[in-house]
């Protein structure tokens, strides 16, 4: 990759909910910027599902792990609230 993409925070507008552009907190981003947030944004589909898929996974490894555990000790772990957040966020489904 040729540079790192702009750090967070990123903000998305809907435009007529047909189409959507993100924002930035930065007024000046460099070409080189420009194509690494290209490149995060097309490879967010694939990072979306494996992270549901780590979830899953994590989800099993608590279970498994922690004798007598349920389905809201696995919500309320930390990490699992944080894949909670950002793939609520992406619009995907836990």
């Amino acid at each position: 990759m040729s540079g790192a993409h702009t750090p967070a925070p990123w903000f998305i507008e809907a435009d007529n909910g047909l189409a959507a552009s993100y924002h930035l907190r930065r007024a000046v981003i460099t070409s080189a910027e420009h194509e690494a947030n290209a490149r995060l944004i097309a490879a967010a589909p694939e990072m979306l599902a494996a992270l549901v898929q780590a979830r899953k996974v994590l989800a099993v490894a608590i279970q498994a792990n922690w004798e007598d555990s349920t389905d809201e000790d696995v919500a309320e772990h930390i990490t699992v609230k944080q894949m909670d957040a950002a793939i609520t966020k992406a619009g995907g489904a836990l």
